[in-house]
């Protein structure tokens, strides 16, 4: 057995991220930065939860993986790196200088320091917006340099009519000319440096406040809520709605959610679950006796008529039965009071 083969064994209970994860917290905290400054978005998240939820291993553990890092950093240490400089060269050696120039360009464009790298640390609405008033060839060409998974979610961020052009144009691309690289960099640079409109990432800052009041004490939600009510009551009033949604209440044990729904008309139980999840259906049918479980499986049977907006409505309209019912001390719907995480 090797060395590398003896250090995975001895530390098969700890994940290859969770030992990144202790090897950047023996860093001090400029060092830390440093490296992680140099990974993708994806590769710092989860470090960075990793980082947030490691267990003590002990220092014995600790040791090993730090002497894992070093194995594997020593038999990598003959490798040697590449200025971008000593890279034109040896492209231009291989490839015949125009060759080697056009593959270097497009390289440049692409590294870690270019204007199209900073795009992977944005959503895609952020990225849409940069190019909503860019020429069509211009936004083909950012979007055909993003990841598939990048590029789809900015083209579901457009205008309809926006997305089937972009969709058209990307089809017809045969290559990417430096010329329209360099264009593309200069117009992210506009944008990304300051020179631009001012770029803003989109935050739905009612849903944020929601979730974070769900991670508090009842008693301090319910300060934080009573002094926002006294100066933004409307807010306040959809905030605490957004606290207790329809998932929510599908998650209550099912003799609270049983409280509920029973009494509820089956027509209004039918439009708020036609557009639901099949689990999401069961759920309800599940929590209802056997006569009021028959009646609502007929119903959905024979189909539902009606739209997303009257589905909608009618959970709104169980959601305030269900908050009436909780200020009637009937039900418990705060999950930090029932004990459900």
């Amino acid at each position: 057995m090797s060395r590398s083969q003896k250090f995975s064994a001895d530390l098969s209970s700890l994940s290859n991220t969770e030992q990144a994860a202790m090897v950047l917290m023996s860093l001090d905290r400029d060092q830390a930065i440093a490296v992680l400054r140099e990974l993708p978005p994806e590769n710092v998240q989860r470090l960075s939860s990793a980082m947030l939820n490691l267990e003590d291993y002990g220092e014995g553990a600790s040791n090993r993986v730090l002497q894992r890092f070093i194995h594997d950093a020593a038999q990598a240490s003959n490798i040697r790196s590449y200025s971008r400089e000593d890279m034109r060269h040896m492209l231009d050696d291989a490839l015949g200088r125009e060759r080697g120039r056009l593959l270097g360009e497009r390289l440049s464009a692409l590294s870690s320091d270019s204007q199209l790298a900073k795009l992977r640390w944005l959503d895609a609405h952020s990225i849409a917006e940069i190019m909503r008033n860019e020429h069509p060839q211009i936004q083909a060409v950012l979007v055909a340099c993003l990841s598939p998974k990048q590029g789809s979610q900015v083209l579901m961020s457009l205008p309809e009519g926006q997305r089937q052009d972009l969709l058209d144009r990307l089809s017809s691309l045969e290559n990417i000319s430096s010329l329209a690289l360099e264009e593309l960099d200069a117009v992210l640079s506009s944008h990304l440096n300051g020179s631009g409109s001012e770029l803003k990432q989109q935050v739905k800052g009612e849903r944020l406040a929601a979730d974070l009041l769900k991670e508090l004490s009842t008693q301090q939600e319910s300060d934080l809520l009573a002094a926002l009510s006294s100066m933004e009551p409307q807010r306040a009033a959809r905030i605490e709605a957004m606290m207790f949604d329809f998932n929510e209440l599908l998650s209550l044990p099912s003799q609270e959610l049983k409280k509920v729904i029973e009494p509820l008309a089956v027509d209004l139980l039918a439009t708020a679950v036609m557009d639901l999840p099949h689990a999401s259906r069961s759920r309800i049918l599940k929590a209802l006796s056997r006569g009021r479980r028959s009646e609502l499986s007929q119903k959905l049977r024979h189909g539902v008529k009606g739209y997303q907006a009257a589905s909608v409505e009618a959970r709104d309209e169980i959601l305030g039965v269900a908050r009436k019912l909780a200020d009637l001390g009937e039900i418990i719907i705060d999950s930090r009071k029932l004990g459900i995480s």
